[in-house]
């Protein structure tokens, strides 16, 4: 999950807020100058943008491979007024093409591991980390199970122009799953769809073409990568009495 995506309403969660996130690292910061994150693989930059305007005293910086999606990025940062955030195009596969600050970057958002890596979680966590400060930390989002993912989308493929505005394509999404667990209610993957809020329900099948990987493979990346685990920033979507659905569903 990450920020609200509708302009009327962002919201925020602790994942994205760049002050609360260095909070929990076990290093403290002594650099004397303003905050600084970056987002690889920020597509056309939606969510940095939002979190640029929540954040105005933290600098950003948007990266991607797309060319094409940098352009729009800067074109929508400098249609809302932004003046902390810039967009710049590097090869996300090894970062090559990437300015890093003199003394790195205090924090690194990542949604989703891009399909340029190739699945090498590992090795693309130890290249983002070499763009960090000796504090710095990583922030992680990434999708589960892919036949879960996979099924859902499926479902909800057609259910709305491509075009449409995300509001629309959002609801008649919502209203296919809605169906669909009237229709088969011991289903879990519908039932597990239908669970989550809108924010969630757009970042996990809204167009997400990210590589997918299991709980597994992020730690053993993690440990070959050299890096240590904080905390998850949803605990509670790792509750499975919480939300209904047994280990099996998950």
């Amino acid at each position: 999950m990450t920020i609200q995506v509708f302009h009327e309403s962002i919201t925020m969660r602790d994942g994205f807020d760049a002050r609360l996130l260095l909070s929990y690292g076990r290093l403290s910061r002594s650099i004397p100058r303003s905050v600084q994150v970056i987002e690889v693989g920020c597509s056309t930059g939606v969510d940095l943008i939002h979190q640029a305007a929540l954040q105005p005293e933290v600098l950003f910086t948007g990266v991607d491979g797309s060319e094409a999606a940098i352009a729009e990025a800067r074109n929508a940062a400098a249609e809302r007024g932004l003046g902390n955030i810039e967009f710049q195009v590097a090869d996300l596969s090894n970062l090559k093409g990437l300015s890093v600050p003199e003394l790195g970057f205090d924090a690194a958002y990542i949604s989703g591991l891009p399909t340029s890596t190739r699945g090498d979680l590992a090795g693309f966590l130890e290249r983002v980390s070499s763009t960090l400060a000796p504090h710095g930390l990583i922030s992680v989002t990434l999708p589960g199970r892919r036949q879960h993912f996979s099924k859902v989308m499926d479902a909800i493929d057609g259910s709305a122009k491509r075009s449409a505005p995300l509001r629309e394509r959002l609801e008649a999404a919502r209203d296919q799953i809605d169906r669909l667990v009237q229709d088969e209610p011991s289903c879990s993957d519908w039932r597990r769809a239908a669970l989550v809020d809108d924010t969630e329900f757009v970042d996990r099948y809204m167009g997400n073409s990210a590589v997918h990987l299991d709980v597994a493979e992020v730690f053993r990346a993690l440990e070959s990568a050299s890096l240590g685990f904080i905390r998850w920033h949803d605990a509670g979507a790792w509750n499975f009495e919480s939300i209904g659905l047994g280990r099996e569903d998950l």
